[in-house]
């Protein structure tokens, strides 16, 4: 009988059931086990055991705690395979673990043997509800598995195509909101959130914006993301921005020293906070300018309080006191961009480089919204998903992975194909992102 909470199932093919109804796609025994596979089962075992032991604790305890419960007794009959093996070695060479000379269940001598099916369902069954559902929606193939005697089939992690550019989104937030481990790397946020097959793009660069003090990375960190060809941007929110210590300003202005640091942001307005908030926010709008250089890009945030008229007086406002201390050939990123056609206008007079940022709000703007969308001219515009934020139907959160459809969203705003939107994107992020060509998926 199926030990799962809530089944209950009467079967005689156990290992069967488990696939067909409890276990994550990715660990079935039929998949071609590459170096991709590995890494990716890896990361569904630390959400579990996130999930399960809290964020503090190694991998190893995992294992040894689903050993301590039981679930894997000698009665069980619970053959390992040389398939088995095979998928257990890739879970060591990943970990950078050396490989037992002989794999056992009872007792559990390996981190890898859980991904065996019987220990798997061991670690299913102890997670609570939400993680259970977590592992089964993240963690599928793109195709059910193969009949026994066909050829074993591999996960569907090929590029695409079209390329696509991320040029705005938070890391530390989206790690953060997927429950993974500060020490999650770019690829597994990407790997953790997947589009449909048919929207999906080949994702040759991003950008992260690091604009929440509680979320700054090391120097290390920033330096990997470098080399994994995503860029990096540091500033403060304006709605965090009066919450600013002493040490944290300091700390931010090291950082921007790092020649890896490529832009400056986001910083700017955001109205929709108290109105008592409001200078302390352009007050700390004055003081990040005076950390800008040439060599960065400045990422500008701008809201307004409650309706399009008061996010053009916002975006007013924002111009006004950025023309009085940076410099016109600036270049400057307008990130989550909804103004009108008038606010398009006259940032373009005053700062030649400016460069608009759209993301999948596209799909609620109105008419005046749209025709400023329409206006952008083509070598300034930029997609982004804002991820954590603005998450589509089907999915926890944003990711960068899914940038292709916000090209869809922002190709029927525009009304021109998805491969122009994608084309057009990438290059100017390209070029304005200098150094970022393409991310290490």
């Amino acid at each position: 009988m199926c030990t799962m909470p809530g089944c209950g199932e009467l079967s005689r093919h156990l290992r069967e059931h488990a696939y067909a109804r409890h276990l994550p796609g990715i660990f079935a025994e039929n998949l071609r086990i590459t170096e991709e596979l590995s890494k990716v089962r890896v990361v569904a075992l630390k959400i579990a055991k996130d999930g399960m032991l809290g964020r503090a604790s190694p991998l190893q305890d995992l294992a040894r705690y689903v050993g301590v419960k039981g679930y894997l007794q000698p009665w069980h009959n619970a053959e390992i395979t040389k398939a088995h093996v095979e998928a257990m070695n890739g879970i060591c060479r990943e970990l950078s673990l050396d490989s037992p000379s002989i794999y056992t269940l009872s007792p559990l001598n390996s981190i890898a043997c859980l991904i065996h099916w019987r220990a798997m369902m061991g670690v299913i069954e102890l997670l609570e509800p939400r993680y259970r559902q977590i592992l089964l929606e993240e963690f599928q193939v793109n195709e059910p598995p193969t009949e026994a005697g066909e050829e074993a089939m591999e996960v569907d992690l090929q590029e695409p195509l079209l390329e696509g550019f991320d040029s705005h989104f938070h890391l530390g937030r989206t790690r953060d909101r997927l429950k993974l481990p500060a020490t999650a790397t770019f690829q597994d946020v990407c790997r953790m959130v997947q589009p449909a097959k048919t929207l999906r793009v080949n994702l040759v660069g991003a950008v992260a914006n690091y604009c929440d003090p509680g979320f700054y990375p090391t120097p290390n960190e920033i330096k990997q993301l470098s080399h994994d060809g995503v860029a990096v941007t540091l500033g403060v929110h304006p709605a965090d921005a009066p919450h600013m210590t002493a040490n944290q300003h300091e700390h931010l202005q090291q950082l921007l020293d790092l020649p890896e640091v490529i832009g400056l942001g986001g910083i700017g307005l955001d109205h929709s906070v108290p109105k008592d908030q409001w200078y302390d926010q352009q007050a700390v709008l004055e003081d990040m300018l005076g950390l800008l250089e040439n060599r960065h890009v400045l990422v500008l945030h701008c809201r307004g309080a409650t309706d399009r008229s008061s996010d053009e007086e916002a975006y007013r406002a924002l111009l006004r006191r950025v023309k009085s201390v940076v410099p016109q050939e600036q270049l400057i990123h307008l990130t989550c961009f909804h103004g009108t056609s008038e606010v398009v206008q006259s940032w373009v007079e005053a700062f030649p480089n400016v460069h608009f940022g759209v993301t999948k709000q596209v799909a609620t703007f109105d008419g005046k919204q749209l025709e400023a969308l329409q206006t952008i001219e083509e070598g300034r515009l930029l997609l982004e998903t804002g991820a954590p934020h603005f998450h589509f139907p089907g999915h926890r959160c944003a990711a960068p992975s899914l940038i292709g459809m916000v090209a869809d969203i922002v190709a029927t705003g525009r009304g021109v194909t998805r491969e122009e939107i994608l084309q057009t994107t990438t290059r100017n992020a390209r070029r304005i992102y200098q150094g970022v060509s393409s991310t290490k998926m």
